[in-house]
């Protein structure tokens, strides 16, 4: 819609000059004002009347319905068609808010346009009251030096030359204008708008008549021809009279008409000069004086025109030459004093208009005043003292401030201080009011004022009395003409003891008489009234205002101003102050008695409250007016008024207030409570609280039962009062409503209360209907308020403006609170009436009226107010805003892009409308839809135009906002800025809202990312809010996009990561400076120094100064004058002692980074940069610091906080990011700066901070290892620091910064452990502070701890738990993060122990600490809590991480100490699983995480302790029986790796503690004897799971839900083998192998057989049944015992396992196709994948077994059933013994000497092989994978790699930790007990005493052969005789000939070094360096020679 230029929106014009709403520069007032000067100048004129031709003009351009549109519109506003046009233009722009449909809709319905048309009249006559207030708005504040367009307005006023002219023009036009008829704007002029148009009118001439004299007063306008034209024009208007014709029309209100005649009055007096008493130029011109005279002299007699005829009759009574005109202009004054001159005239300066302080009213008073200055000084006292009205008229004028500031200036006797003496004269008994009034006037200016005034009213020198006749005749004589004395005494007033005697006095007018007096004070005055007004309303009931009432009343208010001034009080003052109180205890006993004067009488109470509070609060609280409350409880049945008493103020409201409409005491109550309620320092928490009880908790409740909910609908005169009583209401309501903490008091507990009670009433009650009421008065109706409004540049704190104000910021403040008395939203009734839909007759329309109040022009507040509210419902409401809001999408956005878009909107409303737009974005997607509106739009500028319809831009806001970032380069300033924080922080919300179209929208903008990261390449000097938000911006986006499809941004970031550049070392520096206020730590570290690179001096071995400083540790402080710190760095070796000049090229200037320091002569490499970063760093960020000092910036830790967190978040994304890298440099750089503020941080009360600095460094370390401890020194100091701070402050911190701080340590323990190794006093300093805090952890476990400490983190299930322990390290990150501190601790103490190399006379004093038996007790204390609560995870976490802590104290030799600890209490019934066992039992539960490792702690503690520690091991499996029998019989149900670790660690302390199997028989035989047959029967399992692979790998990948009873065939397929499932058969490969061993001291061996004593095996009993089938899986059946079948099956498939590969790993062809494919019933390629090591331990020792225990069996057997016996064993043995023959015949080619190389062929593992040796080669030590220990030992096939992951903890692990080589078994028992006795009725033992061996001295631990490397092993001797010969020949054929002796027992060696056949093999002699294979053929000819 294209307008002329000179067209002008008049409201905008209005908003922008009086800078009410917008922020906006000089250069643009001026184009503003040039642009609207023509119509400035004109007027109203600029208005055309309709003209014909101009419709053509239009009719081309305009379609038809428009046109006709247009034209009916102009005739209905008398305009011309183009201005109609033009008009309606700029109402379609500013002030349509409908779409371009609904505007169709308007102009095609007849209805709807009427309805449109009288909506542009109202808009129309709006603009025209605009454009007058506008040239107001440049009158009177073109000479203000205070407005900011002071200038501007000057500029524009000197082109004005006509505006006087035009205004008296436009005053004309209105005056003359007719009446509105239908003849003239047809049929659409209704009575309504008939009624309107003249109230328009009247209004219009009132603006005009103000700027008249505005302008008379500014370009001095005085003349006689304008004073001429002015009375004219005022003449034929009657001074504001009506005209008949409009009378006749409607009902036209007074108070206009009113008004027009005060201005007007004013006018002509401002006109005509009558200042000089000889004005001969008004006789200059005989016209125009004729003119006046004729104009004068016709005028009525209305006391309107009496102003005329008063100044004409004086000036030409004063000036006129012509003598016989005097009488003449004599009568004509008196006749206006007659009219009422000076009664019209105070009406005039008290009516509305003149009340406000403004210029306006001070032209007025100013009139008045020299009016008054003219009769002063041209007329004698007694004249004056008879004009009628002219005392009242004195004290109004002195109403003014400016009067009585020239009142203070004009001299005594003249002017009008003369004028207020003479009414001094009367006072008081003449006339008390006229006097009292001046007093008031003056007093109520200023505290000055009333300090010059009190001090004349103290001592008066007249007394004004009247003597009656009786009186003249009987004291009072004359003694002059003019004098009169008084004769005795006198007691002129009734209720004052104030004595007239002998004094003198002038008579005024008889009986008046003034007295000469010395001693009278008015205050004395005063208190007559009082009295006399007590005594007359005691008597009387007449409810009228009396004249002793308005004395008394203006006396009150004289008090009441010098109490407020402060003045020193007289006796007099004081009785007057005093007797307030007594009138105000007799006024509560009197029906009619006046409710100003009670009000009044409080005033002075509340006056006197704020001087001492105590006593006021005293004398009300016994008065009992106020309200009050009986036995009423401090809760919020208070609002139900049930026990409230309103006492004398609500009878008086009830009863007289409300019906007569004035509320003058309501109001001084209100009044009274804001000022007790307001913040005053000097109150005292007594006050307070005496007052909150006693006088607000009752008024509140008045308030809110009686007050607030009910005024709106009261009777009333003045609306004033309405506006008063609201807008103190909520002034109290807002100074309880405290948005912060309430302060800590006595008063606590009743402000607390207040809130609550206001809150629930507003959203509870009929108080939030009211509320809501003010709110959604609505734009439309404040504006038509403000234009019956005479000043808009005066905002009183009761107009309808400021009630709005404070209602929006009252609601605002109960949707924030409303949580302390709300739990669910939109349950109260504030809320449901606020969504509630705007089409419902009753809605108020809240949320609309709130977005109309956008568009709001006079209060600046109003609209942010309203946004904000907006905002706090679009974050709260759970419904769409759209509906409430009654406006189409495109509306609103219109609405948005238009303010935003403005270059005169304030920043502070755009900012409210961008939080608003980022509070929608989460709960009102409607909104921000339309809002980010991506596609074009129909505009509404071009309505009505033939031409195609244009389209705007698409992008809605997001428009405006991409143009605030792209202005960033241009304006850096702009980054501090509001504005541009919002947009950021819009951007932000955008992309963590992941509003994926909006974000494809702005990314696919150009250069939007260049722009966005533009801060980053700023000098971030100053911190910006908007810093956190990009960081947030672009670590979501390198998130979302994982480095892909965001080449920008990854452009930007290499830049900002580039290290020539230098912006991350800017950045990182600017960060640390802002996080810390001065490099002091907060917390006093004593043992050392290392922060920022200060080092002091160190401590015994720690170090010493030269060490530090080759590290880069030497401090700024420690420099020589003039140098840098960083001049004392230097590499050693090139610098001299003595030298002291710098060789390192850096320079003292060197501030900012290390690489900046540098020179060219300085090594560039990365290490040498980073020496000098602890030097240069601090120097950089101590400078910074100190700048932050110097400007004022300060951040509060919230902020801090965001600034870090955002920080972290960015480093963490970037560092996975693949194309951004940083340097080595920028590495240490950034490292250095995290832990030097850490550091800083540390001790702070405040832990957040910490926390995330904590983190980042975390996360910085883990991701780059080593690479950021180059200073391996400075980190070792670090690491003491954090050490020592946590023993001294761990009991006082929270559990995050314990944890945190923990982690560090073990960070930096993995950086400086070679450092701490080598210094031995930093060693045992850590090890005593880790110890302190572990110990700590574990007293602090008890189990109401335990209890407090289960979160709903911990509680998870057994999968969880196993999951989260599955980790390869124990200070990973992933651990850090779930673990807790008490968990932490421990690792870090087992990750110290585990490198700790000690001095042993420390180790005997920490052995002999408490921290073990702490440790174990709390062991106790965790099993057990977890045994009552059930699993959780934390306890299973914390007792894993204690058990691990144990095995490697007992590793570390600690095992002594546990022996004497009461471990039986804390850990065997403690290890009890909590629930009843099953099938399922180990397989669902996590109790092996606990179970198995305390299993590794008995096997250490008997393995070390032996006999020791026996009797508790006995008793540990006696109360376990079954729980270890469970354990190893787990197999035959599940095949899960934890459960087979359980069972092995089972076997393996079974295994040890069968060592001793005669002592624990004696002990406790039962668990012998059951634990015993569940070996058998696991090792009978294992064969059958072996054997059957398709149950295996059913169990393995699938495990049953149902029993098997019995499998016969083989089904599936068998040809392949999984890794899970390869790892689970060699798994069962060592279960046999265990089970074997354990078996076989419960047989006599080979050793009886070799060495011929046969008759030995006559004492054992067989453990074997002579059963040969194949062992199955059969539930049903019971537990089966060991069979021959069990074991031939194992030989069987160890046989054809072995037999499938050579030594070097290939096939070897079978000879015999059934054996490898029938006899065992496998395939080839299921036992090709079993380990070959493994396979030959369990063939040896089958055949051992099988071979001893045929032998029992032959031995007992009758002779048919042994030959049958032996040929079953024979046949099942066949494809072992073809196995042999296969193998002896392949050798006996090769080999041509029995002797051959040995080295060759794997030598036999189960001859003279202890139970100890093959347990520790089978079963090691097994422990959780969460320690880094706990990793699984090689197995026993040495042909197969090692994992990464074992040669890693291999390596780590202490050469002596059990388990690092697999040839370290644990330490052996040596020889049975020597308890051993005879037990016959035993089933495994029938041995004599004397067979009892009892251990041998000459026994040797494996330690000791390891260490000695002895080779003095005992050899065999010769075979015995009791062997055949073949066997003898056989047995010498297969070992040496030259050791060929007779074995002993006691002589063979107890363990083997290694299982490896290439080690050691020189070690190993006798029968052990026997082959595998030949040992084979030995035991293949024993069971061909004695079974077959």
């Amino acid at each position: 819609m294209e307008l002329p230029d000179d067209t002008v929106y008049c409201k905008s014009l209005w908003t922008l000059l009086s800078g009410s709403i917008y922020d906006i520069s000089s250069d643009a007032v001026d184009d503003e004002l040039d642009k609207a000067q023509p119509l400035l100048k004109n007027g109203l004129n600029y208005y055309k009347r309709a003209k014909e031709p101009s419709d053509d003009l239009l009719k081309s351009k305009l379609s038809a319905p428009v046109f006709k549109f247009v034209t009916t519109l102009g005739s209905f506003l008398d305009l011309d068609a183009v201005k109609a046009w033009n008009l309606l233009s700029i109402y379609l722009l500013h002030e349509f808010h409908g779409s371009v449909t609904g505007l169709q809709q308007f102009v095609e319905n007849d209805d709807l346009t009427e309805n449109l048309i009288y909506d542009i009249w109202t808009f129309y006559r709006s603009e025209r009251i605009f454009l007058l207030k506008c040239i107001n708005y440049i009158l009177i504040h073109h000479d203000d030096d205070k407005h900011p367009f002071k200038n501007n307005f000057s500029r524009i006023i000197t082109s004005f030359e006509d505006l006087y002219r035009s205004l008296i023009d436009q005053l004309t036009v209105l005056t003359n204008e007719d009446g509105p008829t239908t003849k003239k704007y047809g049929p659409l002029m209704v009575e309504r708008y008939k009624r309107m148009w003249v109230y328009s009118n009247l209004r219009e001439q009132i603006e005009v008549l103000h700027n008249l004299i505005l302008v008379t007063d500014v370009l001095e306008t005085r003349n006689a021809e304008d004073f001429a034209a002015i009375l004219r024009l005022c003449s034929e208007n009657g001074f504001g009279e009506q005209k008949e014709a409009w009378k006749l029309l409607t009902d036209v209100p007074d108070e206009p008409c009113k008004i027009i005649g005060f201005l007007q009055n004013v006018l002509l007096l401002r006109t005509f000069n009558y200042e000089s008493a000889c004005n001969k130029k008004l006789y200059e011109n005989t016209n125009v004086f004729c003119l006046i005279e004729d104009q004068v002299t016709s005028l009525g007699h209305a006391e309107e025109q009496s102003p005329v005829m008063l100044v004409w009759g004086l000036v030409n009574a004063l000036c006129n030459p012509d003598v016989h005109l005097l009488e003449s202009y004599q009568l004509l004054s008196e006749l206006a004093v007659r009219l009422g001159v000076f009664q019209y005239l105070k009406k005039c300066i008290e009516s509305e208009i003149f009340q406000d302080v403004t210029k306006l009213s001070a032209v007025a008073y100013r009139t008045v005043y020299l009016l008054l200055l003219v009769i002063a000084n041209n007329f004698d006292e007694n004249t004056i003292c008879c004009m009628k009205g002219l005392s009242d008229l004195i004290g109004s004028v002195l109403d003014h401030p400016t009067i009585v500031d020239t009142y203070w200036k004009t001299r005594k006797n003249h002017g009008l201080r003369l004028l207020c003496e003479l009414l001094a004269l009367k006072f008081p008994i003449g006339q008390f009011l006229p006097f009292a009034r001046v007093v008031q006037a003056l007093s109520s200016d200023s505290a000055d004022s009333a300090r010059k005034i009190h001090s004349e009213l103290v001592r008066m020198e007249r007394f004004g009395d009247i003597v009656s006749e009786e009186d003249m005749n009987r004291n009072i004589c004359q003694e002059s003409s003019d004098t009169w004395r008084l004769q005795g005494t006198r007691k002129p007033m009734k209720f004052s003891n104030f004595l007239l005697q002998n004094t003198r006095g002038t008579f005024i007018a008889p009986p008046l008489i003034s007295w000469h007096v010395e001693n009278f004070s008015f205050y004395e005055a005063v208190y007559n009234e009082q009295k006399a007004l007590v005594e007359e309303k005691l008597s009387s009931d007449d409810g009228d205002l009396s004249s002793a009432e308005e004395n008394v009343l203006t006396g009150l208010h004289i008090i009441n101003n010098m109490l407020l001034a402060k003045v020193d009080l007289c006796p007099e003052l004081t009785n007057a102050v005093n007797y307030t109180v007594t009138m105000i205890t007799r006024f509560k006993r009197i029906k009619r008695a006046s409710a100003k004067v009670f009000s009044s009488c409080l005033d002075i109470m509340t006056t006197l409250a704020s001087q001492d509070r105590m006593k006021v609060y005293t004398v009300l609280k016994q008065l009992q007016i106020f309200p009050t409350l009986e036995n009423a409880p401090l809760n919020l049945t208070l609002i139900s008024g049930n026990y409230l008493y309103v006492r004398t103020i609500g009878d008086w409201l009830y009863n007289e207030e409300c019906p007569s409409g004035t509320y003058a005491l309501l109001k001084s109550y209100l009044n009274f409570l804001y000022k007790i309620i307001k913040p005053n320092t000097t109150v005292t928490s007594e006050e307070k609280t005496y007052a909150y009880s006693e006088l607000v908790l009752p008024g509140l409740i008045f308030i809110l039962n009686e007050v607030f909910p009910r005024y709106q609908t009261w009777n009333y005169v003045s609306d004033c009062d309405q506006l008063s009583i609201g807008v103190t209401c909520m002034k109290v309501f807002h100074e309880l409503l405290l948005v912060g903490e309430v302060t800590n008091g006595p008063e606590t507990t009743y402000l607390h209360l207040f809130r609550k009670l206001i809150l629930h009433s507003v959203l509870h009650t009929p108080s939030g209907f009211a509320l809501l009421k003010i709110v959604a008065t609505g734009d439309p109706a404040i504006q038509g308020k403000v234009e019956h409004q005479y000043h808009w540049d005066i905002h009183k704190p009761t107009n309808a403006i400021y009630i709005v104000q404070l209602s929006l910021s009252l609601l605002n403040r109960v949707m924030l609170l409303k949580h302390l008395v709300q739990d669910e939203p939109l349950t109260s009734q504030l809320e449901m009436e606020i969504y509630n839909s705007p089409l419902k007759e009753t809605s108020l329309k809240v949320i609309q009226n709130l977005t109309g109040y956008i568009y709001h022009c006079f209060n600046p507040s109003i609209p942010i107010l309203a946004v904000k509210l907006l905002k706090r419902f679009a974050m709260e409401s759970p419904r769409n805003l759209f509906p409430c809001m009654a406006k189409e999408g495109d509306i609103v956005r219109e609405m948005f892009v238009r303010h935003l878009e403005s270059h005169i909107v304030s920043d502070s409303l755009k900012e409210a409308l961008l939080e608003l737009v980022i509070a929608c974005c989460d709960t009102q997607p409607g909104i921000t839809e339309s809002l980010f509106h991506v596609y074009a739009s129909p505009d509404i500028t071009t309505f009505g135009k033939k031409a195609k319809n244009d389209t705007k831009p698409s992008g809605g806001i997001l428009v405006f906002v991409c143009s605030v970032l792209s202005r960033l380069k241009e304006e850096p300033l702009l980054i501090n800025s509001g504005l541009y924080n919002v947009v950021v922080d819009l951007i932000c919300t955008i992309w963590l809202g992941e509003m994926v179209s909006v974000i494809d929208h702005l990314r696919s903008k150009e250069n939007f990312w260049a722009n966005f990261c533009c801060p980053l390449f700023c000098d971030p000097g100053e911190y910006s809010k908007a810093y956190p938000k990009i960081f947030n911006v672009l670590t979501v986006e390198l998130y979302r996009f994982k480095g892909q499809n965001c080449s920008e941004v990854t452009k930007s970031l290499k830049s900002f990561f580039k290290e020539d550049a230098s912006y991350l070392e800017n950045w990182s520096l600017c960060i640390s400076s802002l996080l810390v206020e001065s490099l002091e730590p907060k917390w006093n570290i004593g043992l050392n120094k290392a922060i920022f690179g200060i080092a002091a001096e160190k401590h015994h071995n720690v170090g010493n100064i030269e060490e530090c400083e080759e590290h880069g540790l030497r401090s700024a402080s420690d420099a020589q004058p003039g140098s840098s710190a960083v001049n004392k760095t230097v590499s050693p070796g090139k610098r001299k002692p003595e030298d002291t000049t710098s060789t390192s090229g850096i320079t003292p200037g060197a501030e900012r980074s290390g690489k900046r320091a540098m020179t060219d002569n300085a090594d560039n490499s990365q290490s040498s940069k980073s020496k000098l970063v602890p030097q240069t760093r601090r120097k950089a960020i101590e400078n910074n610091i100190y700048k932050k000092k110097q400007t004022g910036v300060s951040l509060d830790m919230d902020e801090k906080i965001k600034l870090l967190t955002s920080w972290k978040q960015f480093l963490a994304m970037v560092l996975k990011h693949a194309e951004i890298s940083m340097s080595a440099y920028q590495k240490e750089l950034l490292s250095h700066d995290l832990m030097s503020v850490l550091q800083l941080e540390v001790g702070n009360d405040d832990a957040r901070l910490f926390t995330i600095l904590a983190e980042a460094y975390l996360l910085v370390v883990n991701e780059w290892h080593c690479t950021c401890h180059c200073n391996k020194e400075l980190t070792k100091v670090q690491l003491m620091n954090l050490l020592q701070y946590l023993v001294v402050s761990y009991s006082v911190m929270t559990q995050n910064v314990r944890e945190l701080i923990l982690t560090l340590c073990i960070q930096l323990y993995g950086r400086c452990s070679k450092q701490l190794q080598e210094d031995d006093f930093a060693s045992e300093s850590t090890l005593y502070a880790i110890s302190s805090i572990v110990t700590f952890e574990m007293t602090s476990l008890e189990k109401p701890v335990i209890k407090e400490a289960m979160t709903e983190e911990g509680k998870h299930g057994s999968k969880e738990i196993e999951n989260w322990l599955n980790t390869s390290e124990v200070a990973s990150s992933k651990e850090t993060e779930k673990a807790g501190s008490c968990i932490l601790s421990l690792c870090l103490l087992r990750k110290f122990l585990m490198q700790f190399q000690g001095r042993q006379i420390w180790l005997n004093n920490y052995r002999c600490s408490s921290l073990i038996p702490t440790l174990l007790q709390t062991y106790g204390r965790i099993l057990s809590h977890i045994r009552e609560i059930g699993m959780v995870a934390r306890h299973f976490n914390i007792a894993v991480s204690l058990i691990d802590v144990l095995l490697l104290l007992l590793n570390k030799n600690f095992s002594g100490a546990l022996l004497h600890m009461d471990m039986k209490s804390a850990m065997w019934l403690e290890l009890l699983p909590p629930r009843k066992l099953d099938s399922d039992f180990w397989a669902e539960t996590p109790w092996t995480l606990v179970y198995g490792p305390s299993l590794d702690v008995l096997t250490w503690m008997l393995t070390s302790q032996g006999h020791h520690f026996l009797e508790d091991a006995i008793s540990f499996a006696a109360i376990h029986e079954e729980y270890l029998t469970s354990a190893i019989l787990t197999v035959r149900h599940t095949l899960k790796q934890d459960v087979l670790r359980l069972a092995i660690k089972a076997l393996n302390f079974i295994r040890v503690l069968s060592n001793y199997h005669e002592n624990w028989m004696f002990s406790h035989s039962h668990s012998h004897k059951y634990i015993i047959d569940g070996v058998k029967a696991c090792f009978y399992y294992t064969g059958a799971l072996l054997i059957h692979p398709s149950l295996l790998k059913m169990l393995v990948k699938q495990p049953r839900s149902k029993p098997v009873t019995k499998i016969t065939s083989l089904t599936g397929d068998e040809t392949e083998s999984a890794p899970e499932i390869v790892e689970v058969q060699n798994r069962l490969l060592e279960v046999a192998v265990m089970c074997l061993v354990i078996l076989r001291p419960f047989g006599p061996g080979l050793l009886p057989l070799l060495n011929g004593k046969m008759e030995e095996y006559v004492d054992w009993q067989p453990i074997v049944d002579t059963i040969f089938s194949t062992p199955m899986l059969d539930e049903d059946s019971p537990i089966p015992n060991l069979t021959f079948g069990a074991l031939i099956t194992m030989i069987n498939i160890c046989t054809q396992a072995l037999s499938k590969g050579s030594r070097t790993g290939q096939s070897t062809p079978s000879t015999s196709v059934r054996y490898s494919t029938v006899s065992s019933g496998l395939s080839t390629v299921w036992v090709s994948t079993l380990n070959k090591q493994k396979c030959t331990v369990l063939l040896e020792l089958c055949l051992e077994l099988v071979i001893t225990q045929g032998l029992l069996h032959s031995a007992e057997l009758p002779q048919i059933k042994r030959e049958m016996f032996h040929r079953n064993l024979s046949m099942e043995m066949t494809l072992f013994l073809d196995y042999t023959k296969r193998f002896a015949r392949e050798t006996s080619v090769s080999k041509s000497d029995t002797t051959g190389n040995v080295e060759s062929v794997p030598r036999s593992l189960a001859r003279g092989f202890d139970v100890d040796q093959i347990a520790a080669a089978m079963v090691p030590l097994k422990r959780s994978l969460s320690d880094p220990n706990r990793t699984l030992r090689r197995s026993l096939n040495a042909e197969s790699p090692k994992t990464k992951e074992e040669e890693s903890v291999q390596k780590n692990l202490p050469h002596n930790f059990p388990g690092r080589n697999i040839g370290s078994p644990l330490k052996s028992p040596g020889s049975p007990s020597p308890f051993r006795r005879v037990l016959t009725d035993t089933p495994y033992f029938r041995q004599d005493r004397e067979h009892a061996q009892l251990p041998s001295d000459g026994d040797r631990t494996f330690l000791q052969c390891n260490e000695q490397q002895s080779t003095n092993v005992p050899v065999m001797s010769t075979p015995g005789k009791s062997l055949s010969t073949e066997l003898q020949k056989m047995f010498e054929k297969l070992i040496k000939p030259q050791t060929a002796k007779v074995i002993k027992e006691s002589q063979l060696p107890t363990l083997y070094e290694d299982i490896s056949p290439t080690r050691a093999r020189t070690q190993l002699i006798n029968f052990k360096e026997c082959s595998s294979e030949n040992y084979c053929q030995l035991m293949a000819y024993i069971i061909n020679s004695i079974f077959s």
